[in-house]
């Protein structure tokens, strides 16, 4: 029978079951939306939404750390502010002593108990700025005492004079380096006077940045007076004037062929010995692979000699060496050269690259050791010239309506065969080494023998030298094979390859070459020294002939400075050739402003009188040939060997008997000697049948009544090289024979200029301050003549001054006078150098710690921190180069009874100094602190905005979902009861 009701059991009725199950989770839906819309919060735990839970946590995070940047920053303006508030009430104080400074300087009206009274004032205020000095903190940190400025190691006070380190940051490191190079040094704006007095009677209208004063001045004023004068309206001018009347520093421009590569010395220290160095450049043929310098110190009244060797590439042949060293780098060697340096650590000498006109110094510079000067001051046309090696003579020539050329072919250097002749120990061993060609490539060239086991013949081009390696010590041991003789001598220098055709060995004397003599001297033993030295490849030089531009008329036209001009900028490759391979170069000389007209020249030995309007042929010379004695002297080659030698030296200084000859003849009647003036020889007969030694001949010369007077004779203290002396034991023979010459004169180099102990070399016109923005402008009135130049020797009259240039740890610093600034993201600082820092000085130092360190940004890293200094105003350190605040106190050096101008600059000094202060932490609060809580609120302001999006509730869709949620736990409670209520229905109905 069909039942309507369905089979159930108690215990499994799986619809009520999921009913129930429905009910729990709408309950559980509700219960989550009331907590969403009681918190606001949508993600309470990870399980609510893993991404988004860990993305706000993130935010989080960044939001706390950015709130307390904001905060720290606040913090750090409130120090800020309150420093700066300090610092307001000092900077009152100053413009109130300022003023009673100027009160006091009134000395016209204000009287002793008057300037004591204002005395008075001034110390209160004084007092008052040492207290906030003291007394100014932020909690518990003393902000304007010193204790939060930077401290610094290793600062040379010497190079600078000032030094204010705003801002640092060391990123992670306990120390910060800095690094100072001074690339050029600033100048103050200079013009020269060069005369004693006053030539005419004039105005002169002196003018600085200040302002301009008009002075005149009678004729024949002395530069005295003109220096007191400009002296007492400097205050209004800000120009000073001194007299250069005491020792003075010697200069020399080191000129160079070609271009940009002209070089200024000066001696750092004056007088006629202090300030003289002899300079020479010097260009290695066998190459030299780095700069460098040597220097010998001066002794007595002789100067130090500075060498720079260059750096040069390997050269053969007769060509010039080729240079690679640049004039930048010879400055740098120059001023960074510990060997230039005295005991106290400071440059004897300065170098520079002259001015803008001779380009930046990135030219390579040519060899020289020898000058040569021309014209002279008054003309206007004052040159100095330098070379090397055996440099032409010049000739100045004029013909009508010629142009400005060179000329060195009509008189062109004459070339012989450079020979060495070699005195051998043993009998039979001399010869002569001579170059096959005519040249002068080896003109220098030293003979060396060296004892070596690999027996061979070569050029050494590191010792410049013919070696000639043989076996001595391996040869004397063994009976086999014999000494070395003449033959293989022959034969070793022809079979070379290259020594062969360059040159051929001409024994001194005639052998069986069957029995040749042989160089079995024990003297040859353990021997690695010089023989000789080649010579006479150079006959003559030769003459340059400068054709100076002429009219038509005859009239010159061409100035020092058109001939400077010229060897810069030859007109034809060959010119240029020319003068590279002499290494010629010219310049102006002491002062000289090169606008005179040049005059011919003429040759001595041609016209041996002075011609008017005309000189002598411009000769070079090195320093020390003429400040030595030396005299002609000669040494024979003997064929019985080196103990047959005897030496004759000329008594008279000078080259009268240069060139004379020594000739051993055959005389039946000999011993005997005589000097023919005719033929310049000194002849030695003798008679092979009554031998005579070397020591015998020199006594006999030395006590002969007529050649005693013109000669000294003696024995060779050595061979060339340092061999062994003559013992003189050995017969001299027929055909032995010498030539009398003069030392090779070797050159130290060109002598600076302009060094005295107590020369007045004029007056000088400078700006008080340094810097580009200052100025010295001196005229005179109407067509008077007062000339004044530059420091190049221009004539002018208006001189600025220079910037320094320098870079800081690598960054190219502001200049602005002698001062240096540079701000960058981890270093604020600048510093004032001394006036007397050359070029190319280097110096460092490093800040090991202080400074408030600020943490500005969200995170403890070196990266979001900085370090603000907060210097000391103390009156003790406050103040500049004119001196310090507490100077003016009463009983102080500067004090308002002693000297008001002092004061009043102390005054002005500080005040900068203060505002400067004030300026730097207003540029720290607004372009650091305040932009950065802009920034940072912005961020948070951000990060919040996507933190809410991420994790708050969305209330509309929470509040709709749980209408939602309540609906169906109604619904789903309503079916639950509704079969409840339907069977209780039905058992009424069956119970009825």
């Amino acid at each position: 029978m069909y039942s309507i009701f369905s089979p159930q059991n108690i215990k499994t009725n799986t619809s009520s079951m999921m009913g129930q199950y429905s009910l729990q989770k709408n309950n559980a839906n509700l219960s989550k939306n009331i907590v969403e819309l009681s918190t606001g919060i949508r993600i309470n735990s990870g399980r609510d939404d893993p991404t988004g839970f860990v993305a706000s946590s993130i935010l989080t995070k960044e939001i706390t750390s950015m709130t307390q940047a904001v905060s720290n920053c606040q913090t750090a303006n409130s120090l800020c502010a309150t420093a700066d508030s300090a610092l307001m009430q000092i900077s009152n104080m100053l413009n109130d002593i300022r003023s009673l400074v100027s009160e006091a300087a009134n000395t016209g009206v204000e009287n002793e108990e008057m300037i004591a009274a204002l005395q008075l004032q001034v110390d209160a205020n004084l007092d008052s700025i040492d207290r906030i000095a003291n007394s100014t903190q932020f909690i518990d940190k003393k902000l304007l005492d010193g204790s939060l400025d930077f401290v610094t190691y290793g600062l040379d006070k010497k190079t600078v004079d000032y030094l204010q380190i705003n801002q640092a940051n060391f990123l992670g490191q306990i120390e910060k380096d800095i690094v100072l190079k001074v690339l050029t040094s600033p100048r103050q704006a200079e013009l020269f006077y060069n005369y004693l007095a006053v030539l005419e009677s004039t105005t002169l209208t002196v003018g600085g940045k200040k302002g301009m004063e008009s002075l005149p001045f009678a004729q024949g004023a002395t530069l005295e007076n003109i220096a007191d004068s400009v002296n007492q309206v400097s205050d209004s001018t800000g120009i000073g004037a001194r007299v250069q009347t005491q020792a003075t520093n010697g200069t020399i421009t080191l000129t160079s062929a070609g271009l940009n590569n002209d070089i200024l010395l000066t001696a750092s220290k004056a007088g006629s010995k202090e300030g003289n160095f002899v300079v020479r450049y010097t260009a290695p043929r066998e190459g030299n692979d780095q700069l460098k310098l040597n220097y010998t110190e001066g002794t007595g009244n002789d100067p130090g000699i500075i060498e720079i060797v260059l750096e040069t590439a390997p050269t053969l042949g007769t060509g010039p060496v080729e240079v690679k060293t640049t004039a930048e780098q010879v400055v740098h060697l120059i001023n960074n050269a510990s060997e230039l340096r005295d005991a106290n650590g400071d440059a004897m000498v300065g170098a520079s690259l002259p001015d803008c006109n001779t380009g930046p110094g990135t030219g390579t510079v040519t060899p020289f050791d020898q000058y040569a000067y021309y014209g002279d001051l008054i003309s206007q046309n004052s040159l100095q010239f330098l070379a090397a090696g055996t440099p032409p003579d010049i000739q100045f020539s004029s013909t009508p309506g010629q142009p400005l050329s060179l000329d060195f072919t009509s008189h062109p250097a004459k070339y012989g065969n450079a020979a060495a002749t070699v005195q051998g120990f043993d009998p039979g061993t001399s010869f002569t080494l001579k170059t096959i060609a005519q040249t002068a490539a080896y003109d220098g060239v030293s003979v060396i023998f060296s004892d070596s086991p690999a027996e061979s013949v070569g050029f050494d081009a590191a010792k410049n030298a013919v070696v000639f390696h043989i076996d001595f010590s391996g040869r004397a041991a063994a009976t086999p094979p014999n000494p070395i003789n003449m033959n293989e001598l022959q034969q070793m220098v022809s079979d070379d390859p290259v020594i062969g055709n360059t040159f051929v060995l001409l024994p001194e004397g005639t052998y069986d070459s069957q029995n040749p003599p042989t160089l079995s001297s024990g003297e040859y033993l353990g021997l690695n020294a010089e023989m000789s030295r080649f010579s006479g490849g150079l006959i003559d030089p030769g003459t340059l002939i400068v054709n100076l531009e002429t009219d038509e008329k005859g009239i010159i036209r061409t100035t020092a400075n058109d001939l400077i001009a010229y060897f810069d900028y030859p007109t034809t490759q060959e010119e240029a050739d020319f003068l590279a391979a002499c290494g010629l170069s010219v310049s102006n000389l002491c002062g000289s402003d090169g606008s005179g007209f040049l005059r011919p020249t003429y040759d001595p030995e041609d016209c041996p009188k002075d011609i008017t309007n005309m000189s002598p042929n411009i000769t070079f010379m090195g320093f020390g040939w003429d400040d030595r004695d030396v005299f002609a002297s000669g040494t024979t080659v003997s064929s019985n060997g080196a103990d047959s030698a005897f030496t004759v030296t000329a008594k008279k200084q000078d080259d009268t008997f240069t060139g004379a000859e020594i000739q051993v003849v055959y005389d039946e009647t000999g011993p005997n000697v005589s000097y023919d003036v005719n033929s310049s020889q000194l002849t030695v007969g003798v008679n092979p049948a009554q031998p005579v030694t070397a020591a015998e001949i020199a006594a006999m010369i030395n006590s002969d009544p007529k050649l005693s007077t013109l000669f000294t004779a003696s024995l060779p203290a050595s061979v060339s090289g340092g061999s062994p002396s003559s013992d003189g034991s050995g017969f001299v023979a027929v055909g032995d024979h010498g030539t009398l010459s003069m030392p090779p004169r070797e050159s130290a180099g060109a002598p600076m200029l302009g060094n005295s102990d107590h020369a007045s070399v004029g007056l000088v016109f400078y700006s008080l301050e340094y810097g580009s923005s200052e100025f010295v402008n001196i005229s005179s009135a109407g067509n008077t003549y007062f000339p004044v130049t530059d420091r190049y020797g221009n004539v002018v009259e208006r001189a600025a001054g220079t910037d320094i240039t320098a870079t800081i740890n690598n960054q190219l610093a502001v200049g602005v006078g002698r001062e240096a600034s540079i701000s960058t993201t981890d270093l604020d600082m600048s510093l004032i150098i001394n006036g007397d820092v050359r070029e190319g000085t280097v110096t460092g130092f490093r800040i090991t710690g202080g400074g408030a360190l600020m943490q500005l940004g969200p995170y403890a890293e070196p990266s979001q921190q900085t370090r603000l200094a907060f210097r000391d105003v103390h009156t003790a350190a406050i103040g500049g180069t004119a001196g310090k605040l507490s100077q003016i106190r009463l009983g102080g050096e500067y004090d308002l009874s002693a000297n008001t101008r002092g004061a009043y600059s102390i005054v002005e000094e500080s005040i900068r100094q203060i505002a400067t202060f004030r300026g730097q932490i207003g540029s720290f609060q607004k372009y650091e602190i305040s932009r950065n809580i802009d920034q940072m609120t912005d961020n948070i302001e951000i990060a919040s905005l996507a933190n809410s999006e991420i994790k708050d509730t969305d209330f509309a869709a929470a509040i709709s979902e749980m209408t939602r949620n309540q609906l169906l736990i109604e619904s789903t409670t309503n079916v639950l009861r509704y079969p409840t209520d339907n069977m209780r229905q039905l058992l009424q109905m069956l119970g009825r």
